[in-house]
């Protein structure tokens, strides 16, 4: 220690002290910093401390200082921390500003941090300048409203007092959420404004992959998004790319979100009906959110490789949906897709109502479909014989009203023909042919088939139902439960060939000479009915066969 003392002031002796610290402690300030088993050099004058270097331990972790500290009442200080392995806890977070401190206290952060701060006080602000850039080294996050909690996060944030950018984070959920292990990671670069002790304004890309639709993902969406995810109940897997989120604060005080990128749905399933399975698409999204509120604006556009409707498969599905706010509806005014060899083209709109279920209208037409793939095509039964489906083209329309998830208020139409129709010896239509004996093969082809129906709930009424053929016809109406597949059917069948376990006698003068009529009731199970028959000769021509004079020129 050199001391001296000036002759303009005799009263105040300067010093310079120089020294070396060995196993210490320093406490910075008013800060709960407590630096312990200090080693380094310090130089000490009246109005100065100049911090060369010191090195010692803040809790676990290694920690060096340098700077330097004015040591009067305001205690200027510019500062460099660097610390190594250093433990998040309540120690450490009473050093942050109060920003900081908001938002430590929602993430609830836990695990282990390198950091380098450089602090600056001036003296005219409660808290200091600072920068402050830290390494993550796995620890974890636990946002309450947010039910993923995250482990394994690593990258890169820098903080200052305007703003914290984020960059090349990363990380996993935690082992209570269903992720795949080997591929399952978020990413996020970006920054956040603050201001007034909060979240300003900010921009940052998420990308995130192979995550779970499930009940956890419903509670971290938006309040007013999760009625409609509740009466979706989605199932699968997704990816998710947002490549531009920007979050601003509008004029009049209203917080916005507004984002493009992209989501890849993986086997996605959703319990509507009816059901919605195997969805494999890519949605391309472009979007205004309104926290708290809804969606300002909205577009997506729409590629599934692949989806099953109630056990039918549609493919390369292509749609362009875009939300009209007034209405509150998404729509589509057109939606094509392949389906069995052929294809289908219509719109659809999804409606949404304060405090109601949506409701959805699909309108759509489709041609060239091939039957036999159609048919046989069963998720839960064995593929059948090349002979035993009923082939054919079909085309026709559909079009339906419902509540999403209730089958109940469903309400439509569906057109049918079918062209060319061979009917396969295992087809409901084939135990019609048996009960009337027709066994040759030109028995089971059929010119076109033409049903008229009409959807209501979970029935389907069949106004007209017209099948005709080269050696017969059958015409008639009844209705289809949905819900446990039974049939109500009263159907009429003309031909020549038409035979009934028990002839009438009227029938057996028309046989060969007319055609016979036969009523057949079918009830029950739609792949194995029950069939009755009742014969119905056609009066008119039997009569006018019967009033004809005939020459027997035998006698």
């Amino acid at each position: 220690i050199n001391f001296s003392t000036p002759k303009q002031n005799p009263e105040a002796p300067v010093f310079i002290a120089d020294v070396n610290f060995k196993k210490t402690s320093l406490r910075i300030g008013r800060t709960p910093l407590i630096i312990s088993d200090i080693s380094g050099n310090a130089i000490f004058t009246p109005g100065l401390i100049r911090i060369k270097e010191l090195k010692g331990r803040y809790g676990e972790g290694q920690v060096c200082l340098t700077g330097q500290i004015q040591p009067d009442e305001q205690f200027h200080y510019q500062l460099s921390l660097q610390a190594e392995q250093v433990e998040l806890n309540d120690d450490f977070f009473a050093l942050l500003p109060a920003p900081l401190k908001k938002v430590a206290s929602v993430l609830k952060p836990t695990g282990r941090i390198n950091y380098r701060a450089d602090l600056k006080n001036a003296g005219s602000n409660e808290y200091p300048d600072y920068s402050i850039a830290i390494d993550c080294l796995g620890g974890s996050v636990n946002f309450e409203p947010f039910p993923y909690p995250l482990k394994d996060i690593s990258g890169n944030l820098v903080i200052t007092q305007d703003c914290i950018r984020l960059e090349n984070i990363t990380a996993t959920t935690a082992d209570n959420v269903q992720i795949i292990p080997e591929a399952s990671t978020i990413k996020i670069n970006g920054r956040i404004d603050l201001t007034d002790d909060a979240f300003g304004t900010g921009c940052f890309g998420l990308c995130a992959n192979d995550i779970f639709l499930d009940e956890r993902l419903g509670g971290a969406l938006p309040e007013a998004v999760q009625p409609l995810y509740r009466q979706l109940s989605p199932t699968g897997r997704f990816d998710l790319d947002l490549k531009n989120v920007k979050f601003f604060k509008a004029n009049n005080g209203e917080r916005y979100v507004d984002f493009d990128g992209a989501v890849k749905l993986k086997d996605t399933n959703f319990k509507t009906s009816p059901a919605v399975t195997g969805l494999n698409a890519l949605l391309k999204v472009k979007a205004l959110y309104k926290t708290g509120d809804w969606f300002r604006n909205a577009k997506v556009t729409l590629i599934a490789d692949s989806l099953r409707i109630k056990d039918k498969s549609l493919t390369s599905l292509k749609t362009e949906l875009n939300y009209n706010a007034a209405l509150q509806s998404w729509t589509t005014e057109r939606l094509v897709a392949d389906c069995y060899n052929g294809g289908l083209a219509g719109k659809f709109e999804l409606r949404q109502q304060p405090e109601m279920p949506s409701e959805y209208l699909l309108q759509v037409g489709f041609e060239n479909i091939d039957l036999k793939q159609f048919l046989s095509d069963k998720t839960q039964a064995p593929s059948p014989k090349p002979q035993d489906s009923s082939s054919g083209r079909m085309c026709g329309s559909l079009s339906v009203i419902s509540r999403v998830g209730d089958s109940s208020t469903r309400f439509g139409r569906c057109r049918l023909k079918i062209t060319d129709m061979q009917v396969g010896r295992l087809s409901p239509l084939a135990k019609l042919l048996q009960v009337l004996k027709l066994t040759r093969p030109t028995d089971f082809a059929f010119e076109q088939m033409l049903v008229d129906s009409y959807v209501k709930g979970d029935s389907v009424s069949f106004e007209q139902l017209d099948l005709s053929g080269e050696s017969l016809a059958f015409n008639g109406s009844g209705s289809l439960n949905l819900r446990n597949q039974n049939v109500d059917l009263t159907l009429t069948a003309r031909g020549q060939r038409i035979a009934t376990a028990e002839p009438s006698i009227l029938q057996s003068l028309t046989e060969g000479l007319g055609h016979a009529v036969v009523r057949l009731d079918v009830a029950g199970s739609l792949y194995d009915p029950q069939v009755t028959t009742k014969a119905l000769p056609v009066i008119s021509e039997t009569l006018q066969i019967l009033g004809t004079k005939q020459t027997n020129t035998g006698r």
